[in-house]
């Protein structure tokens, strides 16, 4: 496969996102992070003011359809960030960077359809945002999935520092979640899947690999060398 420029690091809580996206910053000079715009920055309210403006057909659609429930900060905030976020990519600071984008266009969609479920599937599948998906899909070239089993993703979240609402939950609550969010991904790359490379998506278990062992896999899969390119 062809190196990539953008791409999106997906998985579920716990299983090593952060850590990837890091060690791959670390050992490539040219990787570098994007984070959506900051509603609390002055320079960025243009950017939320235009694109919420737009979505107000479907900011109805979804309260009015779901018996007046309204959108989460979140929910607000993620369907702007898909409606406008890939403008801000049309140029690189240098021609070889490689973004890597941690809680990107696929980690919001598949929160947004947690959250809402087939209401939300249903609206994100008309002709409005199918044209917005293939802005997205024309932009992310690849999609680096990571995943492990059941009991080990639990077992991390338990012991980890960072605080999660499920916390000390049951087995068989985190299974359930845990199917939950797998679905919800599946489910958004489907929404990108036509304007994907047919290679577009690799998996990696995180307890079966090593974190060395999948950065030397990705750099053979996506041609990267020490210098990023």
């Amino acid at each position: 496969m062809n190196s990539l420029t953008h791409f999106e690091i997906i998985g579920l809580p716990g299983v090593g996102k952060t850590t990837l996206a890091s060690e791959l910053k670390d050992r490539y000079p040219r990787f570098h992070f994007r984070h959506p715009p900051d509603w609390q920055r002055f320079k960025d309210v243009p950017f939320f003011v235009k694109h919420s403006l737009s979505l107000a057909p479907s900011f109805a659609s979804l309260i009015f359809g779901d018996q007046g429930r309204w959108l989460t900060q979140k929910e607000f905030f993620w369907m702007i960030f898909l409606n406008g976020w890939h403008s801000r990519f049309t140029r690189r600071v240098h021609d070889r960077d490689i973004v890597i984008l941690d809680q990107g266009p696929v980690y919001m969609l598949s929160e947004l359809i947690l959250f809402r479920g087939r209401r939300m599937i249903d609206l994100l599948s008309g002709k409005r945002w199918e044209k917005i998906f293939k802005k997205w899909g024309q932009l992310i070239e690849g999609i680096i999935w990571l995943d492990t089993d059941d009991d080990v993703l639990a077992h991390r979240i338990n012991t980890r520092e960072k605080n999660h609402k499920i916390q000390g939950a049951s087995l068989s609550r985190f299974r359930d979640m845990f199917e939950r969010n797998r679905k919800a991904l599946d489910q958004a790359i489907a929404l990108f899947r036509a304007d994907l490379p047919t290679q577009a998506v690799v998996r990696f278990d995180t307890d079966r690999l090593s974190l060395d062992e999948i950065v030397v896999k990705l750099s053979r899969e996506f041609n990267w060398n020490e210098t990023g390119k």
